[in-house]
């Protein structure tokens, strides 16, 4: 009778351990030398009303603590992106690939990002693409709230 209850006791607090840790597991951080600290931030869910969607990771280099480099790439259904806008600044994706391996065919793009433009990015701020806004999807609040209340305020421009 006392096992069971210590194996529920460790089966309980596996569980709570486990989903307080997961909650920072989409930020990867490398070291780079000299070359400061690299972060992954995995992908978020951009959609429009039509549930279109946009999938967007970013790369952050960063040096002392100040970002030198933002790299964003996204895949998406439309394979004919030109320009993309993220509040007043409009940027032109570099296509990198399309992929077939899926029962629908997406385009993989990428392109340099700006700081305050990246911190926009967890904002209710669209992505506008083609007239189309892209908002992020609701199930990543918990993830953005995160990143701008404890990620972005330790970084510089």
């Amino acid at each position: 009778m006392i096992s069971m209850k210590y194996n529920i006791f460790y089966i309980f607090l596996i569980f709570s351990v486990t989903s307080v840790f997961s909650q920072k597991n989409f930020i990867k951080s490398f070291y780079r030398g000299d070359d400061g600290i690299q972060y992954f931030i995995k992908p978020f869910v951009y959609q429009t009303v039509n549930k279109d969607k946009l999938t967007v990771d970013f790369t952050l280099n960063v040096i002392n603590d100040s970002v030198v480099k933002i790299v964003s790439n996204f895949s998406s259904q439309n394979n004919k992106i030109k320009e993309l806008l993220i509040g007043s600044s409009s940027y032109t994706p570099y296509k990198l690939f399309d992929n077939f391996e899926t029962k629908k065919i997406y385009s993989r793009y990428t392109f340099n990002l700006k700081f305050d433009d990246f911190k926009k990015m967890f904002s209710k701020e669209p992505i506008i693409i083609d007239n189309r806004k892209y908002f992020l999807k609701k199930s990543f609040k918990k993830k953005t709230t995160f990143i701008k209340e404890n990620f972005i305020p330790k970084l510089y421009n």
